[in-house]
C-alpha cells in the first residue's frame, strides 16, 4: 500500500494525456523530456501504473518503529490531492462555474494548491540532503530525530505556513486558445513574493493565479475568469522549463521541444533556508 507515489498527482497529469493513435503510437500517453537524461519519451502505461516518470518508491513514507508509516500520504496529502483534482476536473470546462462543498473545502484546495511549492521530489531530496550536512537544524523543524520524518512534517508546516499567510485569496483563471501550456515536476511558478502571486498550470489551456488580498475581510475564494494572450504562456512555459529539475511535459511534441533549450540540465534550484513559523498556532507531527 502506498509503495509507489507520485509526487504529482496522476489527476492532474491525466490532463496532458494525448490520443497515441493520432502520433502513431500504441496507446495514449504523455510527452515527456527526462531533463538530467537529455532525452525525450512518450510515456504510457501499456496497461500498468501509468506516468513512471513522476513517481518515487515510498518518497512519503517513512519507517517509524520498524513500521511503514502512511499516514502522510494516505490522510493528510491525499485529502489536499481529492479536492485539489475535483477543483482541476471543473476548470476543464470553457467557462468554469466553482463550486465547493464548504469553507473546509475551499481550504483544501488552497492547501493542496500551496503544498506543490514543497512537495516535489527535487525539493523533498535537498531538505532531506541539507538536513543530514546539517543535524543541527533538525531540532528548529521537528521533535523528531529521524531526518525523512522531519522532511515530512516540514511539507505539512510549510504549506500551512504560506495558506495562512495567503488565505484571503483571490483566483484568476486565465484560459488560452489552443494546448500549448506545459507543466514540469517543479510546477508552481511564484511570480510575486510580496503579494503571494504564485501560477500553476491545471492543463495544456489553462493556467490559475492565486494571490492575497490583504485588505479583504476573509470570506470565499472570489474568482474571475479571463481569456490569455499566447505571449504570457509562452513567458510562463519559459519560467515552467527553467524551475523544473526532472521533466517537464507537453501535449504535443513540437511544444515540448521548443522549451527543452530553456531546461538548465544540471543546475541547482534555488537554496534551502528555514524561515521560522509565524502563523501555525501548533505544529503536526506523525507518530
Amino acid at each position: 500500500m502506498y509503495r509507489l507515489n507520485h509526487f504529482i498527482p496522476r489527476s492532474i497529469l491525466d490532463h496532458w494525456v494525448s490520443n497515441g493513435g493520432t502520433t502513431g503510437q500504441k496507446y495514449n500517453g504523455v510527452w515527456c523530456y527526462l531533463i538530467q537524461e537529455d532525452k525525450i519519451i512518450y510515456s504510457n502505461s501499456k496497461g500498468q501504473k501509468g506516468f513512471s516518470f513522476a513517481i518515487a518508491e515510498d518518497l512519503y513514507v517513512p519507517i517509524i518503529e520498524g513500521m511503514r508509516n502512511v499516514h502522510f500520504e494516505g490522510k493528510w496529502l491525499s485529502g489536499l490531492e481529492s479536492t485539489f483534482a475535483n477543483f482541476v476536473r471543473q476548470l476543464s470546462e470553457e467557462e468554469p462555474d466553482l463550486k465547493f462543498d464548504d469553507l473546509y473545502e475551499m481550504t483544501k484546495l488552497l492547501m493542496g494548491f500551496y503544498s506543490f511549492k514543497y512537495r516535489s521530489k527535487y525539493d523533498f531530496d535537498q531538505v532531506m540532503a541539507y538536513l543530514k550536512e546539517n543535524p543541527n537544524m533538525l531540532k528548529d523543524i521537528s521533535q523528531s530525530k529521524d531526518i525523512k520524518v522531519a522532511a515530512i512534517e516540514n511539507i505539512v508546516h510549510a504549506t500551512t505556513e504560506t495558506y495562512l499567510k495567503n488565505k484571503n485569496a483571490e483566483l484568476n483563471i486565465t484560459k488560452y486558445p489552443g494546448k500549448d501550456v506545459i507543466f514540469g515536476d517543479r510546477p508552481l511558478i511564484e511570480i510575486n513574493p510580496a503579494t503571494g502571486l504564485s501560477l500553476f498550470p491545471t492543463n495544456p489551456s489553462t493556467i490559475i493565479g492565486i494571490n492575497r488580498q490583504v485588505e479583504r475581510a476573509p470570506s470565499p475564494i472570489v474568482y474571475r475568469v479571463v481569456n490569455g494572450k499566447i505571449s504570457f504562456a509562452d513567458f510562463f512555459n519559459k519560467r515552467m522549463a527553467e524551475n523544473a529539475y526532472h521533466w517537464l511535459i507537453a501535449f504535443d511534441q513540437d511544444t515540448l521541444k521548443k522549451y527543452i533549450p530553456y531546461c538548465k540540465r544540471g543546475e541547482r534550484k534555488g537554496n534551502i533556508h528555514f524561515e521560522p513559523i509565524t502563523e501555525l498556532p501548533y505544529g503536526w507531527s506523525l507518530s
